[in-house]
């Protein structure tokens, strides 16, 4: 039988509260910014509040669970009738929220006698409301409910999950990404020859800004290890036909703070030309860039293609990037540096909740 006392993510621990998480709760909740929202915590929060609730929840196995990132709490999810979380303040804007829930989500649907999960927010705290959308929940009423902070019952906006939405969720999120065609995985060291036969064409290449021709596969075996799936931006997938299972390019990310706009990654792919008229490529770009927007909300993704790439331009337009710029580039496979066109494209569920 699967422990559910500890839950592991990327980057979480979730486990069981304990006497010691005393201080890190009282703290957390004694910022009214993050109590407010709470329907059962007390207002003012202090160390016997804290001391309270560790004592009521430490043996709810699988009900709740403290959130530890690098081995300090930073926050708290529930599934006592309802998905409930808070994030300390100090930790917010790292997506530990949405990280955090997937994982107690995939705890409470394992269940196979559970169809729907509740949960809901209040209509000024539009942060829970993107959280929850993203995870797939949807309205389905306003109601009044007793608030402890406040003292008086509050307007919250009902929610609900289901376990088909969720499932349907599940084959969109990130490291491993399914479309109609296509699986989208992490890759090791097994993938560099193949990686290392499709990169180091001489017509893919030039295309690309590290591959050489040919591109030794001990070096590739470097690159993917640099580039693997950390739970962060800065990764790469391999893309591989669901009808054959074989590896046919790669798509990745870049880090925030690496591109021709700060704070803005840059996404960067390279298919078999083999297998190119097919639409491969946009299938796996778009499914690739969706993914990015809901796990990691950066504001914008941006591209470099070279001008003689015109089928890459194709690929970029047709999922929606638009030209914002012309610059140039290198290629380890190329002389000298070559002009690049720049594109853009900006994170549609941040727009829709602005």
């Amino acid at each position: 039988m699967q422990d559910f006392a500890i839950l592991k993510t990327d980057r979480l621990l979730l486990r069981l509260p304990r006497e010691s998480d005393a201080e890190a709760i009282a703290e957390a909740l004694g910022d009214w910014e993050v109590t407010r929202w709470l329907g059962r915590a007390p207002w003012p929060y202090g160390l016997s509040d804290a001391e309270e609730f560790i004592d009521r929840n430490k043996n709810n196995v699988g009900l709740v669970w403290m959130i530890e990132m690098d081995g300090n709490v930073v926050g708290m999810c529930a599934c006592k009738g309802e998905l409930g979380y808070w994030v300390a303040r100090k930790a917010w804007g790292q997506g530990i929220a949405s990280e955090a829930s997937r994982a107690v989500i995939d705890r409470y649907f394992a269940a196979p006698d559970v169809d729907v999960l509740p949960s809901g927010h209040a209509p000024e705290n539009a942060r829970s409301g993107r959280v929850l959308g993203k995870l797939g929940f949807r309205y389905t009423q306003d109601e009044l409910r007793p608030s402890a902070s406040h003292g008086k019952d509050v307007v919250i906006r009902a929610m609900e999950l289901t376990r088909s939405d969720w499932m349907a969720q599940r084959a969109l999120l990130l490291p491993h990404l399914e479309t109609e065609r296509l699986i989208l995985r992490p890759m090791s060291a097994d993938d560099a020859p193949r990686v290392a036969e499709i990169g180091g064409h001489p017509d893919v290449a030039r295309m690309i800004f590290r591959a050489t021709v040919p591109w030794p596969v001990d070096v590739v075996e470097r690159f993917l290890h640099d580039w693997r799936w950390q739970g962060q931006l800065g990764f790469r997938l391999g893309v591989c036909r669901k009808d054959t299972g074989a590896l046919i390019g790669t798509i990745g990310v870049g880090r925030p703070d690496y591109g021709h706009v700060k704070g803005q990654p840059d996404i960067f792919y390279f298919f078999d030309l083999a297998e190119g008229g097919q639409g491969f490529a946009s299938e796996a770009v778009q499914a690739f860039v969706e993914a990015v927007f809901q796990r990691f909300e950066p504001t914008s993704l941006g591209a470099d293609v070279f001008h003689d790439n015109p089928a890459s331009m194709r690929v970029l337009t047709k999922v929606g990037f638009e030209k914002t710029g012309e610059g140039s580039a290198t290629s380890a496979a190329r002389l000298e540096p070559a002009p690049v066109s720049v594109y853009r494209l900006a994170n549609p569920n941040l727009k829709a909740t602005t």
